[in-house]
């Protein structure tokens, strides 16, 4: 399960139980095409409490999909993702070393307060 909260200082998904790359992705649409949405906003993902319905093969094709989405709608902008230590966590970090978007993009593994800290300094 997916709850979104969206805010004019950061958008905050929390996930806690089954999650799969749908829902994420379903989630990250409805923030686009919200009446409020502002692509300056940054994005925090908590996923801490989740379980993620995937292996890591399809995170790679998913990341794709997710890539271009980021990059239409909110370029330059950051997204911050807390994962529990899990393959899946790992995988997400192997992915974003070999991504264009790795410096506006970060995984922070179980560290939800690292990951805001970072939302609010200024990228160089």
């Amino acid at each position: 399960m997916l709850e979104s909260q969206f805010d004019t200082s950061v958008v905050i998904h929390t996930g806690s139980g089954r999650v799969s790359l749908d829902d994420i992705l379903a989630a990250m649409q409805s923030w686009y095409t919200d009446a409020n949405f502002d692509p300056a906003v940054p994005v925090l993902w908590d996923l801490r409490e989740a379980v993620i319905d995937t292996v890591p093969e399809e995170l790679a094709q998913w990341s794709e999909t997710m890539l271009s989405a980021i990059n239409e709608n909110r370029a330059g902008q950051k997204t911050a993702w807390v994962l529990p230590t899990s393959e899946i966590a790992q995988a997400a970090v192997d992915l974003l070393s070999s991504h264009d978007f790795r410096n506006k993009v970060r995984i922070y593994q179980n560290d939800r307060e690292a990951a805001e800290a970072w939302l609010t300094t200024t990228i160089r």
